[in-house]
């Protein structure tokens, strides 16, 4: 009997990029959320064996009433919706209802090769989603968030 062990990472596996285009073949990044994932998806390999199978899937940010789309609206409903930094930050991200075919895809695809990025075709840039959500909630999206507090004088 074979076996089919699919183990749930993250794009943040990449780590920290600028523009550029990421594969699977990728390197890994070195911050915090790059060096857990590798920690996680070595773990999952001790798995494989000559009955055992493993895929890495890496999904980006999971957008959907059910993903991080509902935590994203909370500031513009106070109509301080706005992209984040400098708004040229790259967001890989999937689709509630894609992520939970895949699955069925990685199972039903005979010699699947592992890892496998789970996101849309293309990434859109922070500004752009900001701007779509505006758009899409009819509010106006001001000024970007640089994330930094100035201190008072």
């Amino acid at each position: 009997m074979n076996y089919l062990l699919v183990n749930a990472s993250a794009t943040g596996y990449y780590g920290l990029r600028q523009d550029g285009e990421l594969t699977e073949s990728a390197a890994p990044g070195d911050n915090f959320l790059a060096q857990v994932c590798q920690a996680w998806e070595r773990e999952a390999c001790r798995a494989q064996s000559e009955t055992t199978s493993v895929v890495n899937a890496r999904p980006g940010v999971v957008l959907g009433h059910e993903g991080a789309l509902k935590l994203m609206l909370m500031p513009y409903y106070f109509f301080a919706g706005s992209p984040l930094g400098s708004g040229k930050q790259w967001l890989s991200w999937v689709h509630i209802r894609d992520l939970t075919r895949m699955p069925r895809l990685i199972i039903e695809t005979a010699g699947i090769k592992s890892p496998i990025n789970l996101t849309a075709p293309e990434p859109a840039q922070m500004s752009a989603v900001a701007r779509e959500i505006g758009l899409a909630l009819n509010i106006k999206v001001h000024f970007p968030t640089s994330g930094r507090v100035q201190p008072n004088h």
